[in-house]
């Protein structure tokens, strides 16, 4: 049977592409979103109007299988400016989200939460493992280490099955200019001198349609169970390299 997938942050950057990866393998998705007719979704997702922020009202469609929740404020610098509304999206509406399944009882595969490799503590010129100490180092990551604790108490406690994925420097299409890779891209293309900040800094840059394809195997993943997974390739890239 066709599974029924419900994407959170689907009009996002990595949701677009969540949708149609999810698409071609042949699931129903339902993106929860705050307006009626959002714009940017493919063609033949549903589109169930809901706001997590609100906490009011059901927003989890009946007869859903899976639920892959990357609803999130994601910048960390924004993040230091007003840390007080990235921890109610990030952490909070995560728990409001986890608590409708628990007291609908609605019966999941799996609970799929989107995190990012910024939970964990620095480790300069080493590459970092899922069993890595957590330490965030601002409000944004905070909240993403928040919801994945919750989240995994949920699991715990109630039996819901989660699964989180930490993603590493994620690039593609639809990506905000400000991130470095379509700014470099963006410059280059303007024929312009390409003008960048510190170039030193390493990073693992794994490309959005291969995160997408990592969601969907940590929700169908049977040893996936009470885990978190890293999303990102392994090898590290220079941005001066780049």
């Amino acid at each position: 049977p066709m599974p029924d997938v419900l994407v959170t942050g689907a009009t996002g950057f990595l949701g677009r592409h969540l949708c149609s990866t999810l698409l071609e393998w042949g699931a129903h998705v339902t993106a929860l979103a705050r307006k009626r007719s959002p714009a940017g979704l493919p063609e033949g997702v549903d589109v169930r109007q809901g706001d997590l922020l609100k906490g009011k009202g059901h927003v989890v469609p009946d007869g859903t299988d899976y639920i892959i929740h990357l609803a999130a404020r994601t910048s960390p610098s924004a993040s230091a400016r007003d840390p007080t509304a990235v921890f109610e999206l990030n952490a909070l509406a995560t728990a409001r989200l986890l608590e409708e399944v628990r007291v609908r009882e609605i019966g999941l595969s799996r609970f799929v939460l989107a995190s990012t490799s910024l939970v964990y503590a620095p480790s300069p010129g080493k590459s970092v493992r899922e069993d890595h100490p957590l330490l965030p180092q601002s409000p944004y990551a905070a909240s993403k280490a928040a919801a994945e604790a919750h989240a995994f108490a949920y699991d715990a406690l109630y039996g819901v099955p989660v699964s989180v994925v930490r993603i590493f420097n994620a690039y593609g299409p639809h990506q905000s200019p400000s991130f470095v890779v379509p700014s470099i891209l963006n410059q280059c293309a303007a024929g312009t001198e390409v003008r960048l900040g510190n170039l030193w800094p390493v990073r693992d840059f794994v490309y959005a349609t291969d995160v997408a394809e990592l969601f969907w195997a940590a929700a169908r993943s049977p040893k996936g169970r009470g885990e978190a997974f890293n999303a990102g390739t392994g090898r590290g890239t220079s941005i001066r390299n780049l």
